[in-house]
């Protein structure tokens, strides 16, 4: 009897270990996959920046719509990087990505895994005008002018 009861509370603390470790697993598993997704997420959204700030100093305008950075962001891609269909203009989440112009930058902005603007996990790429993220610097003043 007491060999009996022994065993059982061994197959217990397996049981308990085994599920334990299991769940772990599984967490990890998930975060990973979430830190992946978002990687993913802001390499694209660098593609989509990119795109922008050259159609940006070619034409002074922003696109207007999701369809239109689609549109922008393909043919950058195939007369930049003979690359077709790499970049989509979407999400890994399958949310369009929103272009939010400012003045002297713009944003482009993920929904994230939620699927909802505004809420904590969205993602934010801010680019500045002539730059890869770094502010743009003052312009040095002109020399004068004056006759001597």
């Amino acid at each position: 009897m007491k060999k009996l009861l022994s065993l059982l509370i061994l197959l217990a603390i397996l049981t308990w270990a085994v599920r334990t470790n299991h769940l772990s697993l599984g967490s990890a598993t998930d975060l990973l996959r979430k830190v992946n997704s978002e990687m993913e997420t802001k390499g694209e959204m660098e593609v989509v920046a990119k795109a922008v700030q050259e159609h940006y100093a070619k034409t002074g305008q922003f696109p207007s719509t999701s369809q239109q950075v689609e549109k922008l962001l393909a043919n950058y891609l195939t007369e930049r990087h003979k690359q077709v269909g790499t970049s989509t203009g979407v999400d890994r989440w399958g949310t369009r990505y929103l272009l939010v112009p400012r003045k002297g930058s713009f944003d482009v902005v993920s929904a994230g895994p939620d699927k909802q603007w505004r809420t904590a996990d969205d993602i934010t790429l801010t680019r500045f005008f002539g730059g890869s993220g770094e502010k743009p610097r003052p312009p040095k003043p002109a020399p004068s002018q004056t006759p001597r």
